[in-house]
């Protein structure tokens, strides 16, 4: 079986109203969709993050990536993704492709395990050693829970308790007094019985105003604080790791297992947040979760609101012996989760479970793709 097509295409759908969060404006939902087809027509389908730009990430697949596929034996998995990572000799590695080439290899490797599978009549979960467990507990993310005025966002949250979670992750970074009366009020409106995750988005600067958040948060019994520091700033995970009452999680902005190897070796963070169309793929995500497992750190993987990320991520997440819950958006006003599927993935009473079926057990609406191409610039304003 060879590859005989890889086509890559941006999907882009506009937001409206005013959906928030630290970072600015939502505009737009992007998905960059991946197909992998063999001799035998045979068909892979996987999702590549958006990265801001999500035309350009479709471009880099079809006109550098695809090349070096075609032809390829589909279900030497491991040798591709060494192949392009080190473009082009995993034995002479030279040059590595950036964080742009993680995301858009990410989209191609959860293909070829979706073809994998399919070829075997099995689900990836199987692939990937059985089921460890047959759910995954979930909280309340996505662009849910942004930033609203205190009322606003109460209510929003005590909505998703009355679906069942029994978790729920709020956005700050506004400074240490705001965030701090923010998850204060949602503690006291919703109780003990609902845990409160809170994520800065990196909008802290300073080692000493994010210790002094994190004091306050233990106090109120918070989850995690989740990407208080840019990605890059590891002297101020380091301090704040040195300090912190409360477990720090991050690494949706890092890029593969060379890029959490400090965060988990130097003990920076206590939750690894991986996404799969982000940080190396389904090969690489596993390669991650073995690494965290050995230092005791559980794994929580930044899930993007998509239907086929987030099928990926269920697998990965009940064949790993460290999984700690899934990120989920139950706002059923976002078309990647309702349109792009035929089959789209749904909490039960605040639990996930991967779909059934070959590979990833997903079906895609070609003709929501059709109706969606893929829109420039970056998804916020």
């Amino acid at each position: 079986m060879k590859i005989r097509e890889v086509v890559a295409r941006a999907v882009s759908v506009p937001i409206e109203g005013e959906a928030r969060a630290g970072f600015g404006r939502f505009v737009k939902r992007d998905a960059v969709l991946v197909k992998i087809e063999t001799e035998n027509g045979l068909v892979g389908i996987g999702e590549a993050h958006h990265a801001k730009s999500p035309t350009v990430i479709e471009k880099l697949i079809n006109a550098n990536l695809r090349p070096l596929l075609l032809g390829r034996d589909p279900f030497q998995i491991e040798l591709i993704w060494q192949t392009l990572y080190y473009q082009y000799s995993p034995a002479s590695p030279t040059h590595g492709v950036g964080s742009a080439g993680v995301i858009a290899l990410s989209g191609i490797d959860i293909a070829l395990w979706d073809l994998l599978g399919k070829a075997l009549g099995q689900p990836l979960y199987n692939l990937l050693g059985g089921k460890c467990r047959p759910k995954i507990r979930a909280y309340v993310g996505g662009l849910a829970l942004g930033w609203k005025g205190i009322d606003e966002l109460l209510e929003e949250a005590r909505r998703y308790v009355g679906e069942g979670f029994k978790a729920l992750k709020l956005r700050i970074g506004r400074g240490v007094k705001e965030d701090t009366e923010l998850i204060r009020a949602a503690r006291e409106a919703l109780g003990d019985d609902v845990d409160l995750m809170a994520d800065a988005n990196s909008r802290y600067s300073s080692a000493k105003d994010a210790i002094g958040l994190a004091d306050r948060l233990a106090e109120l019994g918070v989850a995690w604080l989740e990407e208080p520091f840019p990605s890059d700033r590891l002297a101020l995970y380091r301090a704040l790791a040195k300090r912190a009452r409360i477990p720090i999680a991050a690494g949706e902005n890092h890029f593969a297992r060379f890029g959490f190897q400090p965060l988990i070796q130097w003990g920076l963070i206590d939750i690894a947040q991986p996404d799969v169309t982000k940080s190396g793929g389904v090969t690489e995500l596993r390669k991650i979760a073995a690494m965290a497992d050995a230092w005791g750190i559980s794994l929580a993987p930044h899930i993007y609101p998509s239907g086929i990320g987030m099928a990926a991520a269920l697998h990965l997440l009940v064949s790993i012996p460290n999984a700690l819950i899934a990120e989920y958006e139950p706002s059923w006003d976002n078309p990647l989760i309702t349109g792009l599927l035929k089959n789209p993935i749904r909490a039960v009473e605040g639990s996930l479970e991967p779909p059934e079926g070959p590979g990833l057990g997903i079906e895609i609406d070609e003709a929501f793709v059709e109706d969606h191409p893929g829109i420039d610039g970056p998804a916020y304003a």
